[in-house]
């Protein structure tokens, strides 16, 4: 992305960064977007989320009520097993790499990787589907 559009005209923010160091990279957030910093900012918007969030967001987003949790960052090392990890680093490896994200030494067979990418597909299809099915869409 950064590649199209012009340096004054985006910023990259890594999540992680914004969980451990909240309040330097929003500086640079506001310094970026020439705008004053206040440091009401993140001791309010714990506040506001509160009672903003609708209750159908809550199961995905639910952490937005809750204080910056800096365990979060690499949660997915904990949740996602280890083919999956493997068939993330091997769809967006180049992307991670460019980022400056560690690689990791993912090996794995190609068949192991494409059954878990049509695992994938079909339980998102599948939960999709269900989802329609109890609204009936179907």
């Amino acid at each position: 992305m950064g590649m199209l559009i012009p340096s004054n005209r985006y910023m990259e923010v890594k999540y992680e960064e914004l969980l451990f160091e909240p309040e330097k990279i929003l500086r640079q957030i506001m310094e970026f977007l020439e705008l004053p910093f206040e440091n009401s900012m993140i001791e309010s918007f714990y506040k506001k989320t509160q009672n903003k969030l609708p209750q159908t967001a809550e199961p995905f987003h639910g952490n937005l009520k809750k204080p910056i949790d800096k365990k979060l960052a690499f949660k997915w090392r904990d949740n996602l097993s280890y083919s999956d990890q493997a068939l993330a680093y091997r769809i967006a490896g180049e992307v991670f790499k460019e980022l400056g994200y560690p690689l990791g030494n993912y090996k794995m067979s190609d068949w192991i990787v494409n059954l878990r990418k049509v695992y994938h597909f079909l339980k998102e299809g599948t939960t999709w589907r269900l989802r329609k099915f109890r609204k009936g869409h179907l």
